[in-house]
Order: structure tokens, then sequence, then C-alpha cells
């Protein structure tokens, strides 16, 4: 039966009833059907006169309408009437039934012998802010299709999905598709037309709910920020600070999902700026993601006397405005892809899907970039020198495919970064290389080219993807109406993808550790090296399993306790090596020439 993928098998009288009543309307409406060909008139019965394919007489006939309401008051038509010439009086019925005197046409044909008209008309008064009320009467264009021996009309209602909405009279049919609520009838004009009334959207409590919860949860946000401000006074431990920054944007960014998802607010906002559909998604979900992204932005502002007081950077609010600004953008595609998810509207496809993910990642990969250049994490290629021949000749020990080697020059953000990049490059900072003894700066390199060696890169991006495939599968089989269902699923899902991930670091660090071992030959300048880090750093020794897993840093005694009882380094001396304190004098390597003075950022 044609059709049939059309409705939901949840009432099956109702979906026999739809599947025939379509059927039934596509062969009276299509030329091409038997129906349309073979008079009902025609004597079939052996000895009869020769009969026709297709009567000359006038019979009656049927017209079929299809209304479109759209955001804005705007409402989109279509009439068919079958074996019917155009006429002046079904132009001034439809115009009386839609309230416009100005119509937009886009098509008026005579297809064989039916007559096709088509387009559109806005009528201002229909829309309220995320609301629409569109009346249709019929009976004008019902009159008019009388006059030519019509003798039943077909109408279907259509609109986009909502919270709420309701029809009246009810139609005899109601089914959902592509983001669509489809309302069907048939009605004998030999009765008067009804004049169905279309309401859908939003009220204006509704409304002003979501605006002044997101008020109240900007204002939660900022107080959060200049609370974590004044209490940083009160104490100089930087790591506190250092974990308040990460779980605040993700307080933000997640609270804002969660509040904007679970009051309808994607399509209440697409629906007062009159757009609909995926693409009045884009400009809206742009919209949505620019609240949060103020949001951190003015934290991150406000929290930035203290960062620059318990980090001892001279910085300037310049500096600082550059690097919030770039920093606040980066979970913003992330945001708006589980924006998308969750749209009721928005059909997502695999290649919808596979596009929107690679849009997404595009997105916060040049966002870091940029993030990066704010912070001035980016290397100067040396050219020549001991540490560089020291570097090439671990990376070729460890039979690690390096190809360049970039010092991170001493800054106002004074880094202290040592890490491999994806082009297969080599960054140390320079405060590592001048404050770490050569043993410990050739361990410290050790480790990362054992990254490098093991593709732990690889395999951590590999792992991300399973995990988004995984998150997916499972939010497909939610229904796209319960959108506060399908965001608390995503954001666990991607909970646990970040615990998943750095389950997986922790475990590649123990792994470059025991690589490293082997390439220097001596544990106790790895140990002391991780442990000189993470104090430059101004990081605690020690982070609990949970601390491991959601801020994806590796204890530094849990990996010096695990890499002395592999190499036989009594408990004893590990102490000693614990609380030991650098040697004044410690010999560091000369820093290198440069082959230029541009600074490579590379991820």
């Amino acid at each position: 039966m044609m059709g049939r993928e059309f409705w939901s098998p949840e009432d099956p009288e109702s979906i026999v009833g739809a599947n025939l009543d379509y059927t039934y309307r596509s062969m009276v409406l299509s030329s091409d059907s038997p129906w349309r060909r073979i008079p009902w008139g025609l004597d079939l019965s052996e000895g009869a006169p020769p009969g026709k394919l297709a009567s000359s007489q006038p019979t009656e006939s049927s017209a079929s309408v299809y209304l479109v309401s759209r955001p804005a008051g705007l409402t989109c038509f279509a009439l068919t009437v079958i074996d019917r010439p155009r006429t002046p009086a079904a132009v001034d019925g439809v115009r009386k039934m839609l309230g416009c005197q100005t119509l937009s046409v886009t098509s008026d044909t005579q297809t064989g012998r039916d007559w096709d008209f088509r387009g559109e008309c806005v009528q201002p008064d229909f829309a309220k802010r995320a609301a629409i009320h569109a009346t249709y009467p019929l009976e004008p264009l019902a009159a008019a299709l009388r006059a030519q021996q019509v003798t039943q009309m077909f109408v279907q209602i259509t609109h986009s999905v909502t919270a709420n909405s309701r029809l009246t009279p009810p139609a005899k049919y109601q089914w959902f598709r592509d983001g669509n609520e489809e309302n069907v009838a048939t009605f004998d004009l030999s009765d008067p037309a009804p004049s169905p009334v279309v309401q859908y959207g939003y009220t204006d409590a509704q409304q002003d709910q979501l605006y002044e919860s997101a008020g109240l949860f900007s204002v939660v946000a900022l107080l959060m920020a200049s609370a974590l401000a004044v209490f940083s006074r009160r104490g100089e431990v930087w790591s506190s600070f250092w974990r308040a920054q990460i779980v605040m944007p993700c307080l933000i960014w997640s609270g804002w999902l969660l509040l904007v998802t679970g009051q309808d607010g994607l399509p209440l906002v697409r629906l007062a700026s009159g757009r609909e559909g995926v693409v009045g998604a884009l400009p809206t979900i742009a919209k949505l993601c620019l609240a949060p992204f103020a949001l951190q932005f003015a934290a991150s502002l406000i929290v930035f006397p203290a960062y620059r007081r318990l980090r001892g950077v001279e910085i300037s609010w310049l500096q600082a405005g550059r690097a919030a600004f770039w920093r606040s953008a980066l979970p913003a595609p992330m945001a708006a892809l589980l924006f998308l998810v969750t749209d009721p509207q928005v059909i997502m496809i695999p290649a919808l899907a596979i596009g929107a993910a690679i849009l997404c990642a595009v997105l916060q990969f040049w966002f870091l970039h940029n993030l990066l250049h704010a912070l001035r994490i980016g290397g100067l290629k040396v050219a020549e020198g001991e540490l560089r021949e020291r570097v090439f000749a671990l990376a070729a020990k460890a039979n690690a495919p390096l190809r360049r080697f970039c010092i991170i020059p001493e800054g106002a953000w004074k880094s202290v970064h040592a890490l491999t990049t994806g082009d297969r490059s080599l960054l140390i900072a320079q405060p590592v290389i001048d404050q770490l003894s050569r043993p410990e700066v050739d361990a410290v390199i050790a480790h990362e080219l054992a990254h490098m060696r093991l593709k732990h890169r690889a395999w951590a991006i590999v792992q991300v993807i399973a995990c988004a495939v995984v998150v997916f599968l499972l939010e497909s089989r939610i229904p796209r109406e319960q959108g506060l269902v399908v965001i608390l699923v995503l954001m666990a899902g991607l909970l646990a993808g970040i615990v998943s991930v750095n389950f997986f670091r922790r475990r590649a660090d123990y792994a470059a550790d025991r690589l490293a071992v082997k390439l220097i030959g001596m544990p106790e300048p790895l140990i002391t090296a991780i442990l000189r880090l993470d104090r430059l750093r101004g990081c605690p020794l020690y982070w609990s399993p949970a601390e491991e897993l959601l801020f994806g840093h590796s204890s530094a005694l849990g990996r010096v306790s695990a890499i002395a009882r592999r190499n036989g380094v009594s408990k004893d001396r590990l102490g000693e090596l614990i609380a030991s304190k650098p040697a004044e004098s410690i010999d560091p390597y000369p820093i290198p020439a440069f082959a230029s003075t541009r600074l490579v950022y590379l991820m």
C-alpha cells in the first residue's frame, strides 16, 4: 500500500484508515491512475458496445487543498482541481481563505485536464512572539468549487512540530513525519465547509519563564566567578584555583544546555525569530551558544587578577582578554552539535551527523590553534646544538619518527610544557631546560618520545571516535520529542568519554615511563623530573583516582611509586628523592640556536 511508511503503528485501526485514505487520495488526484483513466459508467460486460477510456461528459470532480503554516505568519498553499480549468472565482476563494488580498503565486498551470495553483501569503496577525494562531475559512473556496461541480475536497494542514499544538475542529487523521505534524480530512461539499483554526507554539508564560531562568542562571554564574576571585585571596594554593577554572566552564555550558533543552529553548527561540527546520536551527543555535560564551568570557576576566597573582605572571588585560575569548569559544562547537542532535525538526541522517561532527572537530581545532597562539604556546625550531643532537639520538634509540624539535621560549604566561604534536614534532618549554638537570631533561624527552613511539595520540583519537559512535547509537533510540532525555544521555556519554580517555591517558603515562627508563638506562632522573615538573606547574604531587579521571592529570606520586617499584628503588630512597630539594648548581643544557625567530604553533 502506498504511504505505509508515513504513519506510526501505535493505533492499528487509525493506521488502516489513514493508509486507505492516503491511497484513495493518491488514486483520485493522479492523472495516470486507473481511477482517472477508466470512466466509472463504462459497461465492461460481455457483448456491450465498445466504450471509451476517458469520458467526455462532465462528471463530478474533486479538489485538494494543501496548507503549510509557517512562522512569522507565512502560509504556503497548493490547490489542485482535477478535470477543471482555472476560474477567477477559485483564485478569489483562495485569497479569502488565506485572508490576503495579494498572493505570491509560484505556479499557475493547467496540466492536462487538471488545474494546479501554488503560492504563499503572509498574514502578520497570525504570529505573536513564539506562537501561531491561524484561521483558514474554507467556505469561500468551497463555494467556488461547487459552481464547477466539485463535490469533495481533500484538506491537509501541516506545521512544524512544537510543544503545544491544536487544530479546531480536529482532523480525522494525524501523523508526524520529518519534523512536521500532518492533519488530513476529506469534506463533502454538499455541506458547508468548516473554518479550521491552527494553534501551535508557546504561551507567553512559557517564553517569559525561559528568559527569566536564563537571566537568573547568568547572575548565578557571574556570582560564582566573583566568589572564586574573592576566596582565592585567602590562600596561595594554585592547584585549587586551577581545578576551579576547569570546573566552572563545565558548569556554565552543561547547566545552560540543560536549562535551554529542558524548556524547549531551541524551538521556542527559532519560532519567535520566524524560522523553522535545519535552516532556522543554525542561526538559532548560534544565538543560544552566545550566552554561555559571554558568561565564560566575563567569568574569566573576573578571576583574571587572582590568576595573575597566584601564577605570578605579568600579563596585560589585552592578553588575558584574547586568551579568554578563544578559551570561551572552545566548547561552543560541541554545544552546538548537542543542540542540533536534540532538535525534533532536524532528521539526523548519517550524512548530516557525520558532516556536523567533522565541522565541529574542524572548528574546535581552529579555536584551539588560536588559543595556543594567544597563550604563546608555540615553538622556535632548533637548528643545531648539543640538545638537538641528544633529542634525535634518543628518538633514533626509541625508533620514534621525530620530524622537528622546537623550544617554547619563556614568556609572560610562564609555560611549563613538554609535548609531542600530530606532525611528529617535540616541543619543550624553556623553563624546563633551564631549571632541570641534563639527566632530568633527557628523561622528560624520553617520556614524550615514548608517547610518539607507542602511538598514544592516535589511539586516543580512535577511542574518542568509538565513544562518540556508541553514544550517538544510544541517542538514536530515544524519540526526538524527549529533548531533555536526549541531552542527558549525550552529556552522560560525553562524561563517560572524558573519563575513558583520561583513564587511557593515565595508562599511557605509565607505559611511556616504562619505555623512558629503558631509553635513559636509570629510573632516578625520571622520578625527580616528574616531581620537579609538577612543582614548577604548581600542581600537588598527589591526585586521587577520581581527580585523575576527571581532570586528566596523572598523579606524580603514583607514577614515581610505579617507577621505583619496577626498577628496584627502595621506599627509603624514593622518600629521599621526594623530599629532596633541587641542587643549587644543575649544569643545564645551553639553549641552542634557532632556525628562525618565527613561532610555530602546533597541536
